[in-house]
C-alpha cells in the first residue's frame, strides 16, 4: 500500500541546543567530524532511543566516525557499522573503544565494506558474533536481524540510492525501522520524495517524517548553526529524517 505523504505523522525534534562540537566534547575523539553530512549526536541518540529497545541491533551502513554506533552502545544496544573509508573506520572503532571505556554497556563493531551490500557484509563471521539468534518470525529472511537501520543518506545519484535503499530494507527485521537522515545541505529537496517512493516499492511503510532542527531555539526565534549551504540563499536550519517500518509478519 502506498501512503500519501500528507497522512504521515510529522514531528519536530530540537537537536542543536548545544553545538555539534559541544555535543562531541569528551564523548568522541577530536578527530571526529562535525561536517554537515555527519549525524548530530543528539539526533542519533533520539532516533536510537525512539525506534529501538535495549539489546536490539542497530546498523549504520555508512557509519563515518561512528556517531550512531556510539550513541547506540551508550543506550545498551548492539551496533554494527559499515565504512568504506579506512581513516573514518579507524576513527569510528576508536570512538567505540572510548564509549566502552566510559561504561557504555552495548557491543559494537566497525566492518570495512560497501553499505550498498549489507546482507553480504552482515553474513561475515565478525559481524555474526553480534547478530541475535534468528527467531521463527524472521526465518524467511535469515539476514533480516536489525531492529534499526540508521544512517545519513550518502549519495543523491539515482542508481546508488536504489542500491542503498534495497540493502537497508533487506537487513531490517519485521517490525523494525529504517531511518534515513537527509543532511542540511539537501533538506527540503526532491531527494526525500525519491527515497519515500523507493522504500515503499520495497514493501516498507512510510511511518513518520521528523524535522530535526540544527538550530538553537532561543525564545521564539531560531539561531541557525553551521555554514550556509553552497548556492543557497539562506542557511538551512533543519535536516529531514525519514522513518520507515517493515510490516510485522502475519501469523
Amino acid at each position: 500500500m502506498t501512503q500519501n505523504s500528507s497522512s504521515v505523522p510529522l514531528a519536530v525534534w530540537p537537536c542543536a541546543q548545544r553545538s555539534c562540537r559541544e555535543q562531541r566534547r569528551g564523548r568522541y575523539l577530536s578527530a571526529s567530524s562535525c561536517h554537515p553530512g555527519e549525524l548530530l549526536p543528539a539526533l542519533a541518540r533520539r532516533v536510537v532511543d525512539t525506534y529501538s529497545d535495549p539489546g536490539d541491533l542497530v546498523v549504520d551502513p555508512c557509519c563515518a566516525s561512528g556517531t550512531a554506533l556510539v550513541e547506540a552502545v551508550h543506550l545498551d544496544r548492539d551496533a554494527l557499522g559499515v565504512e568504506a573509508d579506512d581513516t573514518c573506520a579507524d576513527v569510528a572503532a576508536r570512538n567505540i573503544e572510548k564509549a566502552r571505556s566510559k561504561g557504555a554497556p552495548g557491543r559494537a563493531r566497525v566492518l570495512a565494506g560497501d553499505g550498498r551490500d549489507l546482507p553480504r557484509v552482515l553474513a561475515r563471521t565478525e559481524a555474526r558474533e553480534l547478530l541475535p539468534t534468528p527467531s521463527a518470525q524472521v526465518a524467511p529472511l535469515p539476514y533480516a536481524t536489525a531492529a534499526l537501520v540508521l544512517t545519513a543518506v550518502p549519495s543523491a545519484r539515482p542508481a546508488a540510492l536504489a542500491q542503498f535503499a534495497a540493502s537497508a530494507a533487506a537487513v531490517v527485521k519485521p517490525g523494525g525501522f529504517v531511518v534515513l537522515v537527509i543532511d542540511r545541505r539537501r533538506a527540503g529537496s526532491a531527494l526525500a520524495g525519491e527515497l519515500v517512493q523507493l522504500l515503499q516499492r520495497l514493501g516498507l511503510l512510510y511511518w513518520q517524517h521528523v524535522v530535526g532542527l540544527v538550530a538553537e531555539i532561543r525564545g521564539d526565534q531560531l539561531r541557525c548553526r553551521g555554514r550556509r549551504a553552497r548556492g543557497a540563499a539562506m542557511t538551512t536550519c533543519h535536516e529531514d529524517v525519514l522513518v520507515f517500518r517493515r510490516p510485522e509478519v502475519k501469523r
